[in-house]
């Protein structure tokens, strides 16, 4: 297929196109003019194109022999809360305006959401597609909002909705920080109870046949590793790829009050109406981090899709603990 994806300089989207071209895909990737561009012009069967995301007439000219769409463009990184809205419900807006208004749509849509959607949990039973959404933050809602939007032409061409979990692996720099402080011998613990995890290439991988698959328009699926984790068994894994089967090096685990998160959310977006920079840790963050349980169950994907995570976390982490020393990182 030919295949356009928004997204494809990110982290996931990176491993989306890397699945892609894998298997036989031609990718055309729409990117910011600023977008660092490198790593999608070393594969094959990929073309760059720039275009705006916020304006679906800039997007029309090339959806020109596309047969199916992938958005996983979206943000999480905002200078302000309305910015979430901007970012991820916006965008899509724009885009499945584009899509309306091509003579030959796309056959095949697949919108990247997030289990933030659906909101957490206060038991430690998985979510499944059945549950009602009742997202906590403004990133949740905004995401829920572009999947309503997704929705209003499901019966237009076939629609697909996948909400992961934390996803980590190469390329990733929101999880560096983790690695360095485990590296040092620190363990900060969000309030968080228990969470759903996937390795980005797996992800990457159940996305592809998403695309490839002859599931009924509007699915929604949710992806996961297939066990339930804790940020600290997170980090002993990490500690172990660390190590390296060496003589172990004492861990230091500091439970973070949610309290801390909330003022130093606070504290972040101060700083970026005064630098004008963009951060992750906002009080919204703190409303999703100090929920009790994100977990999920992918069993829908495996019984349709034929969908199974072939990484283990302790291969995942060392993975990537590989790529970031390749990279100078760590």
């Amino acid at each position: 297929m030919h295949v356009l994806i928004t997204g494809a300089t990110g982290f996931l989207g990176s491993h989306i196109a890397q699945e892609l071209v894998a298997n036989g895909h031609r990718i055309r990737a729409l990117v910011r003019p600023s977008s660092d561009t490198q790593y999608l012009a070393s594969l094959e069967r990929t073309q760059c194109v720039t275009a705006d995301l916020h304006d679906h007439k800039s997007i029309m000219p090339h959806l020109d022999t596309i047969d199916a769409v992938i958005h996983a463009a979206g943000g999480g990184k905002v200078k302000r809360t309305t910015d979430f809205y901007h970012q991820n419900t916006h965008t899509t807006q724009e885009l499945i305006q584009s899509i309306r208004k091509t003579k030959q749509a796309p056959k095949r849509f697949i919108l990247i959401s997030s289990i933030s959607a659906a909101g957490p949990l206060k038991k430690p039973v998985p979510r499944t597609e059945t549950d009602l959404a009742n997202p906590v933050s403004h990133y949740g809602r905004s995401k829920l909002e572009a999947e309503s939007v997704c929705r209003s032409i499901e019966n237009q061409l076939q629609l697909t909705i996948i909400r992961p979990p934390v996803v980590y692996g190469p390329r990733d720099s929101k999880m560096l920080k983790v690695f360095q402080g485990i590296q040092k011998g620190l363990l900060l613990k969000p309030p968080g109870k228990a969470m759903s995890i996937i390795y980005g290439p797996d992800c990457a991988r159940a996305i592809r046949l998403c695309l490839e698959g002859n599931q009924a328009t509007g699915s929604l699926y949710y992806v996961d590793d297939g066990d339930q984790h804790t940020w600290k068994n997170f980090g002993y894994a990490i500690r172990s790829a660390i190590d390296g089967g060496a003589k172990r090096k004492r861990l230091l685990t500091v439970r973070v009050p949610s309290g801390l998160i909330y003022w130093g959310g606070a504290l972040n977006e101060l700083r970026s109406r005064v630098t004008g920079r963009s951060t992750l840790v906002t009080r919204d963050k703190w409303r999703d981090g100090k929920q009790p349980y994100w977990i999920c169950s992918s069993s829908r994907i495996q019984k349709e899709l034929g969908f199974q995570a072939k990484t283990s976390l302790i291969e995942g982490v060392t993975e990537t603990l590989n790529w970031y020393r390749n990279q100078g990182w760590l």
